[in-house]
């Protein structure tokens, strides 16, 4: 008796389709689509009541109204790469437009510059920089005398006498020092 019961039972839960391998999965509106793909929230078939606005995929992967939620912005695109990495001062490069590659900008031809910078330009100067100043007091006691003045090419330095102070300052007053030990 309690066999009979069992297997009863048993037909009854696989009549519902609870072990059936036939059964068909139940509708899902929003499989294999992504956050923001249009879906439609009623099954192949079925009834379904009229709807007023589109529905779209939310991040969860439920079909809702459209525009009642934010999918996830995709990652920002690379930043572009360095168009003078590896040139010398004077080497051709090529200025990509911000917008580049959705608008219809063209790209310009430009020039490297000495810091490394890709210029608009026909020609860059790429004369060496100027050298770092020089301490005129580097090595020197206070009262020495000094110059602020380094002579270029063309320019010659006025003499006027100027003198290292107690910071190792070169001025023209001359300074009160204190004694040495």
């Amino acid at each position: 008796m309690r066999t009979g019961l069992f297997l009863a039972v048993f037909a009854v839960v696989a009549g519902r389709g609870g072990c059936d391998p036939g059964a068909t999965p139940p509708y899902d509106p929003c499989s294999g689509k992504g956050c923001g793909e249009l879906c439609d929230p009623c099954a192949p078939g079925e009834p379904c009541p009229l709807y007023f606005a589109a529905h779209a995929c939310d991040p969860t992967g439920q079909c809702v109204t459209a525009g009642t939620f934010a999918c996830k912005p995709p990652p920002p695109p690379p930043p572009p790469a360095d168009p003078c990495a590896g040139k010398r001062c004077g080497d051709d490069c090529i200025i990509d437009p911000p917008c580049a590659p959705l608008c219809m900008m063209p790209s310009l031809l430009g020039k490297c510059d000495p810091l490394g910078a890709c210029q608009p330009v026909a020609e860059v100067k790429c004369e060496p920089p100027p050298p770092p100043p020089i301490d005129p007091c580097a090595g020197k006691r206070c009262g020495e005398a000094c110059s602020t003045c380094t002579p270029t090419a063309g320019m010659m330095c006025p003499a006027v006498m100027m003198y290292c102070d107690a910071v190792g300052q070169c001025g023209y007053a001359y300074p009160t020092c204190t004694a040495e030990p």
